[in-house]
């Protein structure tokens, strides 16, 4: 644990790749497209903002973890489940 630091336990690995999260010092909301961990243990996220009204696209600003907050969950896709039906047949000159 860094001395000095005062981690907001409550984001701690909580935020995911996909999630709307928002800086609370900036107030820059958008979806995080990375998570990095850097070697003296500072794990920043990158979020980038919704695209534009005239189709352009914000570069993302990476936030250091302690300053941001969750604001959504990614939705979760479902998955569909095989059924179990028939196998396709094998070409004969695959064989």
């Amino acid at each position: 644990m860094r001395v000095g630091f005062v981690y907001n336990q409550n984001n701690m690995s909580k935020i995911e790749l996909g999630d709307t999260a928002k800086d609370t010092v900036t107030g820059c909301k958008g979806t995080v497209v990375a998570i990095t961990d850097w070697i003296h243990g500072c794990k920043r996220y990158s979020i980038q903002a919704p695209m534009k009204k005239d189709g352009t696209i914000k570069d993302p600003y990476a936030f250091d973890e302690d300053g941001i907050e969750l604001v959504k969950k990614k939705k979760k896709p479902t998955v569909k489940k095989r059924t179990g039906g028939p196998v396709p047949s094998v070409h004969k000159s695959l064989t």
